[in-house]
């Protein structure tokens, strides 16, 4: 028998503000589909 402790990983550790804005808040609309599109080429458009 093992009576090695298993060791954490810090990779694994996140910083909790990188969880902002992952839950969804009951006064937001949800966004649509042409919404999310031009995020995304508005946001391709400034590489």
């Amino acid at each position: 028998m093992s009576t090695r402790k298993p060791t954490r990983s810090t990779k694994t550790k996140k910083d909790i503000r990188s969880l902002k804005g992952i839950i969804r808040s009951p006064n937001k609309k949800p966004v649509s589909i042409k919404e999310m599109n031009k995020a995304i080429a508005e946001g391709f458009s400034e590489m």
